[in-house]
């Protein structure tokens, strides 16, 4: 049996590390107008309480990001759901060698931990594309709510006392 070990943090990306950190996506493709888009409109919603977590891992010496999270309150949200008293999980990726190595729950329990004293947290998942799956949240404890194939909306409450919308 081979073994490795893995240097890794989670790291949470401020407006004053957009020059020195990626954002994943278009990670390649910092000179596009696609990243520079991203780049203004992640620090138009940094002021609204987004949160854009990193999964770093050291390769070569260096630490080089594998894995993102981003999400904010739900009253702010970019996806078409009434979430008003959730945080919304907008993106959630793990890539290359790292993924179905637990890092993806990793960067789930950031989201879960900043979202305590709200109601729910709530994400749009899928089987068939890019937007995070619906087994990690499954796993994790969240409900399927609503859906529209391929599309689903899932909620993780945190009382059952608080009604699903």
């Amino acid at each position: 049996m081979q073994h490795f070990s893995i240097f890794l943090l989670v790291f949470l990306v401020l407006e004053a590390d957009l020059e020195e950190c990626d954002l994943f996506c278009l990670k390649s493709k910092t000179t596009s107008a696609g990243y520079k888009n991203k780049v203004q409109w992640i620090k138009k919603r940094f002021k609204e309480g987004l949160k854009h977590k990193l999964l770093l891992v050291k390769e070569r010496k260096r630490f080089t990001s594998r894995g993102v999270i981003e999400y904010m309150a739900g009253e702010y949200a970019w996806r078409g759901v009434d979430a008003y008293g959730y945080m919304v999980i907008h993106c959630m990726w793990v890539v290359g060698k790292y993924k179905n190595l637990g890092y993806d729950s990793l960067l789930l329990h950031e989201c879960l931990h900043d979202a305590e004293g709200m109601n729910s947290v709530a994400v749009v998942a899928t089987t068939e594309t890019r937007l995070p799956k619906n087994k990690l949240f499954v796993k994790h404890g969240f409900e399927k709510v609503d859906e529209m194939p391929p599309l689903a909306l899932y909620v993780k409450r945190f009382s059952t006392w608080y009604p699903l919308q």
